[in-house]
């Protein structure tokens, strides 16, 4: 039917709520969640990449405020992450895990982890520590992609010792 809610329509997936605009001759529609929400993931990154440096930290929330979706789950996040990460976006990303916090959603290893790499791969090795400490002290499991990750960024600026402290 022309105008369903991709709710109805796309029920397997996680709903996006978006309007089902054109449907194929099949009936089914020409989009998908899973385009919508890389959309909108595109969009929030873009948005964030955009702000000024020095970073305020209101700026960054009320970016995500206004351009996050509604209800994010937990793999959005994840790609929001991972993607601010990709773009060596350490600043926007610590931030962005404080909004998170703030508004009561839920952190995973998977969150800290994309962060954790980050900035392990751009020499940040002492808020890869603090954010595996974090993770500890936030009773997320440190899993071992994101200890890997803290020991390499240790191991890469000599602070073999702090690796070390990461396994007690």
């Amino acid at each position: 039917a022309q105008g369903s809610s991709c709710l109805v329509v796309c029920q397997s997936m996680q709903a996006c709520g978006e309007q089902v605009k054109r449907f194929s001759q099949q009936g089914r529609p020409e989009h998908t969640c899973l385009e919508v929400k890389r959309d909108r993931i595109e969009a929030v990154v873009q948005s964030l990449l955009r702000l000024q440096v020095p970073l305020e930290v209101e700026a960054v929330f009320a970016t995500l405020d206004h351009v996050y979706p509604a209800s994010p789950g937990p793999r959005t996040s994840t790609r929001i992450f991972s993607s601010l990460a990709k773009a060596a976006a350490l600043d926007v990303s610590f931030v962005a895990l404080d909004w998170h916090r703030a508004n009561g959603y839920e952190l995973n290893c998977f969150h800290y982890g994309a962060v954790v790499d980050a900035c392990a791969k751009h020499g940040q090795w002492t808020k890869a520590v603090q954010l595996a400490s974090e993770m500890a002290k936030s009773r997320v499991q440190l899993d071992t992609v994101t200890l890997n990750a803290s020991i390499s960024a240790c191991e890469r600026a000599g602070m073999w010792e702090k690796a070390l402290q990461l396994f007690s």
